[in-house]
């Protein structure tokens, strides 16, 4: 009962992208090698075992629910479905019945999301890559994303946060040898750290509350060391340059390996640092002060 209300709370999803009189519309029966796999599938892996399953009842007793195709020059592009017609395939079918529908590349992502996301499909590594990936494309905000898929905000932020951890970790958490919960409180610590406490979590199972406290002793025991301020030397360094490229610099002291960052917003910013330090140089050539440079 739980579940279903669940899937039932982002069904809106599918819904409110294809009008409910468009859903109505007959079913076509299209050969599978028109068909081609959705490029933007959040999907990675499928398991072989249940695809094979699948295919087995799909040759005993047919297929019951249509897969969404959208048309395109050459064919029909999956919009969801995709494990259906994979098992379709394995089944030697050579035809498959399906919904087509038009839509833009943006509302066949969110849809293959929400597909995914209502069977459960994907794992946690899988759903926040989806999330960035649509958020980056499409300039969305996680509030757009929540709503569009019908999760929280504070849901996608955290699927979003997960993704800083060390890959091995991520690794741990896609196969689900650790939970989110123990995992979570790793992006407090270094990926070297995340990984050395990861080990421990998998050797002792040890619960998200017990990570916790770990974590916290170990902050406490070696907190992080302040960033020393600029002496006078460099801030004044600092503002001369700033006034020389008209941008923000920041000169840092790292022992042997000393950097100057100028900070720019496009492309045109860019181009006038450079410009700006080209004729100063220049310019220094022609006094005599600079020698052996060439533009």
């Amino acid at each position: 009962m739980l579940k279903a209300e669940k899937k039932q709370a982002m069904g809106r999803g599918l819904g409110a992208l294809f009008q409910k009189s468009e859903q109505k519309m007959p079913l076509q029966e299209i050969e599978l090698t028109k068909i081609s796999a959705n490029p933007q599938q959040p999907r990675r892996n499928f398991n072989a075992e249940d695809l094979q399953e699948l295919a087995q009842s799909i040759k005993e007793n047919g297929l019951f629910q249509p897969i969404i195709v959208r048309p395109k020059e050459d064919g029909y592009e999956i919009i969801a479905g995709e494990r259906r017609y994979r098992a379709a395939k394995m089944a030697g079918l050579l035809r498959i019945m399906a919904i087509v529908r038009h839509c833009s590349d943006q509302q066949m992502a969110m849809l293959a999301l929400i597909e995914n996301l209502q069977r459960e499909d994907l794992n946690v590594i899988e759903e926040a890559q989806a999330y960035e990936e649509l958020a980056q494309k499409y300039e969305l905000r996680q509030e757009d994303l929540a709503k569009s898929v019908g999760k929280s905000r504070s849901h996608i932020a955290n699927c979003l946060r997960i993704l800083h951890l060390a890959p091995f970790v991520r690794q741990l958490l896609a196969e689900k040898k650790i939970s989110m919960g123990q995992a979570r409180p790793l992006l407090a610590l270094s990926q070297k750290e995340q990984v050395e406490m990861v080990n421990l979590i998998v050797k002792n199972d040890l619960s998200a509350r017990t990570v916790e406290e770990m974590i916290k002793k170990k902050k406490k025991a070696h907190p992080a060391k302040k960033a020393q301020a600029p002496d006078v030397f460099v801030r004044e360094a600092q503002d001369k340059l700033k006034l020389f490229f008209g941008a923000p610099v920041r000169i840092k002291n790292k022992g042997k390996k000393n950097t100057i960052e100028i900070d720019f917003k496009n492309n045109e910013d860019l181009e006038n640092i450079i410009a700006t330090l080209m004729q100063a140089l220049e310019q220094g050539k022609n006094d005599g002060e600079i020698k052996n440079f060439t533009i």
